[in-house]
């Protein structure tokens, strides 16, 4: 039971007045259509082999080397212990070499340059790598306590590696409670939270052009109003080898904050490097990589 009174409406009040600092994925069309803000919480659905932890970690390195923000990133993916993995898959992508010849370690003298150019910025305490499998919303809480400090933004990736056995005996879904969850924390610690989230087969029926929406299987959980912004991450090739949209990705959003939207941002892909471009603006004038300050 909550007891209003004036010292509670006073603190109501000026929590509603606070306008939270706007986050900038650093992808201009994309940030354009959404207000991602501290205290909200973003869902990104895709199926697999989309692209989506690429996507992320797009993010993550125009935030953390382009912005100097401090980014933790929750890999939920794989078990405990292969966190390298993903380390050198985000190095590439802020070097801008093969990916393929990462895995190979066969890189060129300029590449390898490079690549240790980027892996000096990993230095810098910007960007941490969690283990996110097995962990609870209650865990993610306690580092942004404790070592992870300071932390301004969270990617969980994925959600579905969460454990939310704890929610079991709630009268919401454990999926849905941990989304509550996950929004109360980003609104008390000041941090805005990405949520990646697989998607699954059914999504493929519902819709000729196989293109996602919120109703599809279990992505049903954007609709609360603990996920402020959702969206599906859809790549044409991936169903159409030959289609013309080869090497672009469109980030479908179907939620855009306080007014439900619906609307496509298209990213161009480099399928050597793995890096994400806004689509049209192939030349940048300068590297969304590289702090200029």
């Amino acid at each position: 039971m909550m007891i209003l009174d004036a010292k509670q409406a006073d603190v109501l009040k000026e929590t509603v007045r606070i306008r939270k600092e706007q986050i900038k994925t650093g992808f201009a069309e994309l940030d354009k259509e959404v207000n991602f803000r501290k205290g909200d919480v973003m869902m990104i659905g895709a199926r697999p082999k989309m692209g989506l932890t690429s996507l992320c970690l797009n993010i993550v390195g125009r935030l953390a080397f382009g912005q100097t923000k401090k980014v933790a990133y929750f890999w939920g993916d794989r078990p405990p212990g292969r966190e390298d993995i993903l380390a050198e898959h985000l190095i590439g992508i802020a070097a801008a070499v093969p990916q393929k010849m990462i895995r190979l370690r066969e890189l060129r003298p300029y590449e390898q340059e490079r690549f240790d150019e980027a892996a000096g910025k990993m230095c810098n305490g910007n960007i941490s790598i969690e283990n996110g499998y097995g962990v609870t919303p209650a865990d993610i809480e306690a580092k942004l306590d404790g070592d992870l400090k300071g932390t301004e933004v969270v990617i969980i990736d994925s959600f579905r590696g969460l454990d939310l056995g704890c929610y079991k005996d709630k009268v919401l879904s454990p999926a849905r409670h941990a989304c509550y969850c996950l929004k109360d924390i980003a609104q008390r610690k000041n941090v805005a939270v990405i949520l990646t989230y697989k998607v699954g087969k059914q999504v493929e029926t519902k819709r000729a052009d196989h293109r996602p929406m919120i109703g599809c299987g279990d992505m049903n959980i954007a609709r609360d109003s603990g996920v402020d912004i959702a969206g599906f991450l859809y790549r044409d090739e991936y169903y159409d080898s030959c289609s013309k949209d080869k090497g672009i990705a469109e980030f479908i959003i179907e939620k855009g904050g306080v007014l439900p939207i619906r609307n496509t941002v298209s990213f161009r892909i480099d399928p050597e490097t793995h890096r994400f471009y806004d689509n049209g603006n192939k030349e940048q004038s300068s590297d969304p990589f590289r702090c200029e300050v």
